[in-house]
């Protein structure tokens, strides 16, 4: 997987925009494994990194991300909702009572 990358700071959220193009083999990569090739060509935290889109060009083994990677964890939890789904609780079954006849 081969990355192009183009940067743009952003101080006021402290954050850096990246806009990446991607040459791979095969399937899209993955988001995770967007992160780690970012992380790793940027020499920052992963768990600071945030894969927005991809955008794969029809026909072609290429991609353009959109990332952003924060200075520090405190802009990270300023700026990112983390969403994560609720489990739904159980109700104990109640007793119905049976119908008349």
């Amino acid at each position: 997987m081969q990355l192009t990358l183009t940067r743009h700071e952003n101080p006021l959220l402290k954050r850096t925009h990246i806009e990446a193009t991607v040459q791979y083999e095969g399937a899209t990569p993955s988001n995770n494994d967007l992160r780690k090739a970012l992380a790793e060509q940027l020499k920052s935290d992963e768990q600071l990194l945030v894969v927005r889109h991809v955008y794969p060009f029809y026909g072609s083994t290429s991609a353009r991300v959109l990332a952003f990677a924060y200075h520090d964890a405190a802009a990270f939890q300023d700026a990112e909702v983390i969403r994560k789904k609720k489990k739904k609780e159980e109700k104990p079954a109640e007793a119905k009572p049976e119908a008349k006849k």
